[in-house]
C-alpha cells in the first residue's frame, strides 16, 4: 500500500464534496486556477504561469477526471469510495503539478534538475461527469468547448495533445489504450490520432521500459473527444498479472475485445443500472453474456464502482511509474 496524506483519505469519504474538496486542495499548495462551468458540470483548468508556455511547441493537456460513480444500492446518492477510479491519478496529477510550478523535476536519476522556468506547454484539467452516461459524460461538452474555443481540431489555433489519465494507482504495467485506433475515421483523425498514439508509445517505453503494453481499454474521458474528431489517448495502470490474463483473453477471442470497446460487456463490478440493461438489449446483447464476459476483465477494472475500490488496493509501483511517466511528458517538447 503506498503512503497518502490525510487529506486523500478525507478525498474518498462518502461525505467528500469533491468540487470543494479540490478548490481548497489547489488553493492550499498555491496552485492557480480557473473554473470552467459547462451544463451543470464543473470542469478545474489548472492556470501555468505564462513563462511556461511557448507557440513553438505543441501544447500536451492532460485531463483527469475528479468525479465518482454511484453505488448501485437503496441509497441514491451513495457513491464508491474511488480511490482507484479516480483519485490516484488526481492526487498524482496534483504532485506533478506542484513540482512544475514550485520545484524542479527530476531529468534522469535525480542528478540533473531541470528548473521550473522551461515552457513546458502543460494544461492540465480536473473534469467533472466522466461517470455519467453516454453523450451526458462530461467529455462531451468538454470536446465541444474545446472546438469553439479552437483549442483542437483542424480549425485549433495551437497545436494541441491531449492525454487522458484514469485508473493510475494499481499495478507497475503502463498500459497506453488503442480505444479509437481502429476505428473507422476521416483521414484527418486517423493521421492525427497515430501521431498522438506514437508519441504516447515513446513515453510510456521511456518511463516503463521493461512494462509497459498497449491495450483496449473501456473509454473515459477520451470518448468525447473521440467521438468530436479530436484524437485523445488514456493512460492507465494494470498489475502484472492481470495485463497478462487480459492479453490471453483478447488473443483468444477477437469478439471479445470488440466487447469491450462497444459496450456489449459490463465493465465495473457495480452491476448495471436499469438504464444500462436497456441499453444493451437494444444493441442486441445478452445481460448475461454482458455479466459473463466481464469475468475475463482485469480485477482492477472489475473493482471499481464498488466498495472495494478503497486506498488498500494502490501501490507504490503505480506512483513510482505514473511519476516518471508524467515529468517525461513534461520534459517533451515536440515543435510545431
Amino acid at each position: 500500500m503506498v503512503k497518502l496524506p490525510l487529506e486523500f483519505f478525507e478525498f474518498i469519504k462518502q461525505s467528500c464534496n469533491r468540487f470543494e474538496f479540490l478548490q481548497k486542495w489547489l488553493q492550499k499548495m498555491d496552485i492557480p486556477f480557473s473554473v470552467v462551468r459547462i451544463g451543470d458540470l464543473n470542469h478545474i483548468f489548472v492556470q501555468f504561469p505564462s513563462s511556461h508556455h511557448s507557440p513553438v511547441f505543441y501544447t500536451k493537456t492532460v485531463i483527469v477526471h475528479y468525479d465518482r460513480a454511484l453505488l448501485k444500492t437503496s441509497n441514491p446518492k451513495e457513491y464508491n469510495p474511488g480511490a482507484n477510479d479516480n483519485s490516484a491519478a488526481v492526487y498524482q496529477t496534483l504532485l506533478w503539478i506542484n513540482r512544475l510550478i514550485h520545484g524542479s523535476i527530476d531529468k534522469k536519476n535525480d542528478t540533473i534538475k531541470t528548473k521550473n522556468t522551461l515552457p513546458y506547454n502543460v494544461r492540465v484539467i480536473f473534469s467533472d461527469g466522466e461517470e455519467h452516461a453516454g453523450k451526458e459524460a462530461g467529455s462531451f461538452g468538454l470536446a465541444e468547448y474545446f472546438l469553439k474555443n479552437k483549442m483542437a481540431g483542424k480549425n485549433a489555433t495551437i497545436k494541441n495533445d491531449i492525454y487522458v489519465l484514469d485508473g493510475c494507482g494499481r499495478g507497475e504495467v503502463l498500459t497506453v489504450s488503442t480505444a479509437g485506433k481502429f476505428q473507422k475515421a476521416s483521414r484527418y483523425f486517423s493521421t492525427q490520432y497515430s501521431t498522438l498514439f506514437e508519441k504516447c508509445c515513446n513515453l510510456a517505453r521511456k518511463a516503463s521500459s521493461e512494462s509497459w503494453v498497449t491495450l483496449p481499454v473501456p473509454y473515459g474521458d477520451n470518448a468525447g473527444f473521440i467521438a468530436n474528431g479530436i484524437p485523445a489517448i488514456m493512460i492507465t495502470m494494470l498489475p502484472k498479472e492481470e495485463s497478462t490474463l487480459y492479453m490471453r483473453q483478447l488473443q483468444k477471442d477477437r469478439k471479445f475485445s470488440e466487447a469491450v470497446m462497444n459496450h456489449s460487456i459490463i465493465m465495473h463490478g457495480g452491476g448495471v443500472s436499469a438504464e444500462g440493461l436497456k441499453k444493451l438489449r437494444s444493441n442486441g446483447t445478452d445481460p448475461a453474456k454482458a455479466l459473463l464476459l466481464s469475468e475475463k476483465l482485469p480485477k482492477t477494472w472489475r473493482m471499481m464502482h464498488t466498495q472495494f475500490d478503497t486506498a488498500d488496493m494502490l501501490s507504490e509501483e503505480a506512483f513510482s511509474v505514473m511519476e516518471r511517466f508524467l515529468d517525461i511528458l513534461a520534459l517533451s517538447f515536440m515543435p510545431v
